[in-house]
């Protein structure tokens, strides 16, 4: 499975056009999928993206013929925010459930979007010589996060990681992706990861 981040910024002008263009970018640079092919088993994961350029996915054709979509309303973000996290995920993948994870004492209403998906597990099968197969289906959190940003969100970013780390520990939930807009400007931020 393929894992890609972008932050579509969406406090630009024309939000809608650039996201639809960074769409087509995915699909035919990044995915290799030009004609609208059924991409390869992936994940995107878009942050930022704006009440004005929701419909860019919403209404892209290789999107809504090739990925499920979470969320697909706005409604769905932290209230009295005008942006919020998507994750596409490729329809070749079985998405489980999805859930937001507001973060408490964020000063700009950051979040996590947790989306689990069904993966097999590549396992060495002894009557066919050893080649690989595909044995159990075991649940992958995939999280999408954007932390706090700004040299002000530097004491809150430690906590948000922490948040969505321990997401990851959850029954039922056999291993777990944290990826996104890390925001990590400061120093200490560099070596966050290895705390969390």
């Amino acid at each position: 499975m393929q894992l890609l981040t972008w932050n579509v910024e969406a406090f630009g002008p024309n939000a809608k056009t650039r996201l639809a263009t960074v769409l087509k970018h995915i699909q035919g640079t990044i995915f290799r999928c030009p004609d609208g092919e059924q991409p390869e088993p992936c994940c995107i994961l878009l942050q930022e993206v704006s009440v004005r350029s929701l419909p860019a996915i919403l209404e892209n054709s290789w999107v809504r013929e090739h990925f499920v979509v979470v969320p697909t309303k706005p409604e769905h973000w932290p209230p009295q925010t005008n942006t919020g996290n998507v994750t596409l995920v490729a329809r070749t993948i079985p998405v489980v459930a999805a859930y937001t994870l507001e973060f408490l004492h964020s000063p700009l209403k950051r979040q996590a979007l947790l989306v689990d998906v069904r993966l097999g597990v590549p396992t060495a099968s002894e009557s066919d010589g050893g080649s690989e197969c595909l044995g159990p289906e075991r649940t992958l959190r995939i999280a999408n996060v954007h932390l706090e940003s700004l040299a002000q969100g530097t004491q809150h970013r430690p906590w948000q990681l922490r948040a969505t780390a321990d997401t990851l520990v959850t029954c039922g939930v056999h291993a777990g992706i944290v990826a996104g807009d890390m925001n990590a400007i400061a120093p200490q931020d560099w070596e966050l990861p290895a705390y969390v």
